[in-house]
């Protein structure tokens, strides 16, 4: 209601496109559209394809989803995700010259966000195993991050789905060391935050879910 009565109609119209996205199978992006038809940077166009296959990604098992087609709407969300992870791999790969940092993290890092993408796919799909090595490929990625970037928001928010990922993998195979290694990885990043807002959300994200059921 704000955006409209301000007069941004379009930013309003884009961010209602970007929340239907959540709850469909719509495979067309407005902000990825308009970027290519502009000639934008090729890194502008990744973060726009990736931020939409996270979009994809993310509906799924949430009530917006219903129905008896539930499960093959949540399948054909997951599939969509992973061909927008590798379109995006594709624009960062592509030759397009240097650019100023545009969004919450330095653009030379995109490949670790990329990776990352990846990796929740496939714990979203119930691949756990891979799901586990390609995380603890993501912490190898993120260790070599210069130190000074190792505490800012990007790179913490990043090692903590790796972590939350081994977490969920640990407990679907019953790892009882990994389950501690990544419940110990979480705290640990927990305790580098210094942004509260965000400790907040990783608390709430893992409430009732530390315990692992081995029976």
């Amino acid at each position: 209601v704000y955006l409209r009565e301000k007069g941004y109609l379009g930013l309003y119209w884009l961010i209602e496109e970007w929340l239907s996205q959540e709850n469909s199978t719509r495979e067309y992006d407005s902000l990825t559209a308009a970027l290519i038809r502009q000639n934008y940077h090729s890194k502008h166009i990744c973060w726009a394809l990736s931020g939409h296959a996270r979009r994809m990604r993310v509906g799924i098992g949430r009530k917006g989803i219903s129905g008896d087609d539930k499960a093959k709407t949540e399948g054909a969300k997951l599939q969509i995700s992973r061909r927008l992870v590798e379109a995006a791999k594709i624009q960062f790969e592509a030759e397009g010259g240097s650019i100023d940092q545009f969004c919450y993290m330095p653009s030379e890092y995109f490949g670790i966000y990329l990776h990352g993408q990846e990796m929740l796919n496939h714990s979203r799909r119930g691949d756990q195993r891979t799901a586990a090595d390609l995380a603890s490929e993501q912490r190898k990625k993120l260790n070599g991050v210069p130190k000074e970037e190792q505490r800012s928001f990007w790179c913490l928010h990043l090692e903590w789905f790796a972590w939350y990922v081994s977490f969920r993998a640990a407990s679907a195979l019953l790892d009882v060391d990994l389950h501690k290694e990544a419940r110990d990885g979480l705290k640990s990043v927990e305790d580098k935050c210094q942004i509260d807002s965000t400790k907040r959300y990783f608390k709430e994200a893992l409430h009732g879910r530390l315990l692992l059921n081995t029976e």
